[in-house]
């Protein structure tokens, strides 16, 4: 392998240019991402790239070799016809590999990878290829890893330019496309890092999640203070602090909207949405009428103020041990997935997933959400977080783990 890339380096100068275009990695990539995407660019070159056009590079590379064995001309032949694809984690075997599913070529391996068992969790997805080297399925070397939510997003698009490919190329089979079209996993990697994921933050009404302020002036702060206790759904928590609850029929959960700080003069109603804040502006100018006076809003998005945070500073330590934190943790998302299974999702078209899995078609978007949700409980486990154990859902929905 070392001696093919040597003869790579001397063969084709401009590869590298042609490879990247006009997208500088250095200046794109986080430090993490220069080391994959100069792997993927030897493995590119290696396997994929035909010089002038023509034939691969391991074609040249058979054909000028003066010494070679029969053993590494048959690892070469397969190296040549090795390809590209989107593989799903289904099981990691700590220390050992692998089972990978195919997404577009079909059929599931286990992959003899000891190193990666050490960063990848369940449900992770990832372009690779693989090798058959003594009966054993190995990683080629190089590989592009994804976000498991961009599952479905990423087999659409590759199956849509595998439609475009069959214009030009009629006849040709998804594997002939992957084996030509390779680069197309570059592409759909950097775009990730061009065009940062930005989630769609909500309320739990539904409203956009934005930082949203409002402060008041006042001169008698025991009127301010005796006013809002009059106010229904705010409640003092202690001197000079207020919460405000929404309390919804047939619900024991209250909803906090907001709270409510009070200084010497100026009184500051926080939310998580405009539309919240505008509903106690409204409720604290109405019951405190003339003993208060609106001076200025303020909001911020919450994508943005987590950006700008500072990552030298760090988050101040929670004085509750762990082991209770756990448990705090674990029954307020046990209560939350329960109520989870008949909430209306908007991924599943406004339809619980207890609706949405009564039928064919629904059940595996279902699936594919189960498994996005193992997949960031196995992820905060892997770095050290407080992680829970949503496996019970897919019992409780009637599915069997594929």
């Amino acid at each position: 392998m070392d001696e093919v890339l040597v003869f790579a380096r001397d063969e084709v100068p401009g590869a590298y240019a042609y490879f990247w275009e006009d997208f500088n990695p250095e200046e794109h990539l986080p430090d993490w991402a220069l080391e994959m995407a100069d792997c993927n660019f030897w493995d590119w070159l290696t396997y994929d790239y035909r010089i002038k056009g023509e034939k691969l590079l391991i074609d040249h590379y058979l054909a000028k070799a003066k010494v070679l064995s029969q053993l590494e001309r048959a690892v070469l032949n397969k190296m040549k016809a090795a390809t590209l694809s989107l593989f799903e984690v289904q099981q990691v075997l700590p220390e050992e590999g692998l089972v990978l599913e195919d997404l577009l070529l079909g059929g599931q391996y286990r992959v003899t990878e000891k190193a990666a068992t050490r960063h990848l969790v369940n449900y992770d997805l990832l372009a690779a290829r693989l090798l058959e080297i003594d009966g054993h399925q190995i990683l080629s070397g190089g590989v592009y890893s994804f976000p498991t939510r961009d599952k479905a997003y990423l087999v659409g698009e590759i199956k849509k330019c595998f439609k475009a490919y069959l214009k030009k190329h009629p006849g040709s089979s998804l594997r002939d496309f992957l084996k030509a079209e390779s680069i197309l996993f570059k592409d759909l990697w950097i775009d990730h890092f061009l065009k940062p994921f930005s989630p769609a933050l909500t309320t739990s009404d539904g409203e956009p999640l934005l930082f949203s302020k409002a402060v008041f002036g006042f001169s008698e702060r025991d009127r301010v203070i005796d006013g809002l206790k009059m106010i229904k759904g705010m409640e003092p928590t202690e001197e000079g602090f207020f919460q405000w609850f929404q309390e919804r029929q047939n619900d024991p959960v209250r909803i906090l909207l907001g709270t409510i700080a009070i200084g010497e003069s100026t009184l500051t109603l926080e939310c998580v949405s405009r539309e919240r804040l505008e509903r106690g502006k409204a409720l604290v100018l109405g019951g405190l009428q003339e003993a208060i006076i609106h001076k200025a809003d303020m909001f911020k998005d919450p994508v943005k103020a987590l950006r700008e945070r500072d990552p030298e500073k760090p988050a101040p330590e929670s004085r509750i041990p762990k082991e209770v934190e756990k448990q705090i943790q674990e029954e307020f998302l046990r209560k939350h997935y329960e109520k989870w299974l008949d909430e209306k999702i908007p991924a599943l078209n406004g339809k619980s997933p207890r609706e949405t899995v009564k039928q064919p078609r629904g059940r595996k978007k279902v699936v594919d959400l189960l498994k996005l949700l193992e997949n960031m409980e196995a992820r905060k486990q892997k770095e050290g977080e407080l992680a829970y154990d949503v496996s019970w859902l897919w019992e409780r929905l009637g599915l069997e783990k594929e």
